[in-house]
């Protein structure tokens, strides 16, 4: 079921909703200012905002702090010795992205979550090593990857196949629509 909305904290008597979208500067001053104020932890995250004049959630107060505006925070791009920490750990305890950021001071467990899924993930497979098993692409897993970028091209194709008929059609040759469906069914890996 769930809670109702005044109980969730989402309600405040004086205006409708929580605000929602991105944190102005205004808010983030005020959001640094009471916990420098009043220290880490003293206090509820749900009891945070209407404490330090913010008309927004508790967890979104938590998530901007933890990922954005904590002193400690460490930016600017990893090292390669923290993508080599980032996936040894990933071997070890797999998505356990908070159990990863503790062993990187700085960082935070969404980036280091965002890094793995946009860079490392693509760098291990340009190696010939699954991300998920951390061993090398056998057959069957290589077989696999051939087989959805088939599956990827195939849909791609069939999406352009009303405008290349079109097109082809036009043109009012018949060997164009002969090359087309040929085209559209053709397995790249001789499968």
């Amino acid at each position: 079921m769930g809670r109702s909305a005044s109980a969730s904290g989402w309600y405040d008597e004086k205006s409708s909703l929580v605000k929602k979208g991105p944190w102005t500067p205004e808010e983030d001053e005020k959001l640094v200012e009471y916990i420098q104020r009043y220290g880490h932890g003293s206090w509820s995250w749900r009891a945070l905002p209407k404490l330090a004049g913010l008309n927004r959630c508790g967890k979104s107060c938590r998530l901007r702090w933890t990922n954005y505006l904590r002193p400690d925070i460490k930016r600017g791009n990893f090292s390669q010795e923290e993508e080599q920490t980032i996936i040894n750990l990933h071997a070890l305890v797999g998505n356990k992205w908070s159990a990863i950021a503790n062993n990187l001071p700085g960082r935070t467990d969404n980036e280091i979550k965002n890094f793995w899924n946009t860079h490392l993930k693509k760098k291990l497979l340009q190696m010939g090593i699954d991300p998920v098993t951390h061993r090398p692409v056998t057959a069957t897993n290589s077989d696999n990857i051939h087989h959805l970028y088939y599956l990827m091209i195939n849909h791609l194709l069939s999406s352009l196949a009303p405008q290349l008929l079109a097109s082809s059609s036009s043109s009012g040759t018949c060997s164009s629509l002969a090359n087309n469906n040929l085209m559209m069914n053709m397995n790249p890996w001789g499968k």
